[in-house]
């Protein structure tokens, strides 16, 4: 998988605890360590790119999809657009990278979306 320009929408805050405990994860234990720095990968390191939007460039460009794809040369799909968090993650971790035989990713995005279906049911 190409990780350059990876794009991840969602409708709700990331939790950490919350992230942890969908992967059924222990809070204190290695896997905390491992996933710990996944959940910073993909949530706290990247860039949202829709705060960057409302904070610095809405008034410059007429939508968010017209920034995305001016400044990043990134087209978003119709269901990107729609979520409230549209992170861009710039690199990804060995633990999620395909090139490596016990990847995890296919796992997390899973649970990512299965986090995202549960927000998007309570509503």
């Amino acid at each position: 998988m190409q990780f350059d320009d990876f794009i991840l929408a969602t409708s709700w805050s990331p939790d950490r605890q919350q992230f942890f405990d969908a992967l059924r994860i222990r809070h204190h234990g290695l896997a905390a360590q491992l996933f710990g720095q996944i959940f910073d990968v993909l949530f706290v390191v990247s860039l949202d790119l829709r705060r960057e939007y409302q904070r610095y460039y809405a008034v410059e460009y007429a939508s968010f999809s017209d920034y995305v794809e001016i400044y990043y040369g990134k087209t978003l799909s119709d269901v990107e657009r729609e979520k409230e968090h549209v992170f861009w993650i710039k690199y990804v971790p060995s633990l999620l990278d395909t090139a490596f035989e016990n990847h995890q990713l296919e796992a997390v995005l899973k649970v990512i979306s299965r986090m995202e279906i549960e927000y998007e049911s309570e509503d």
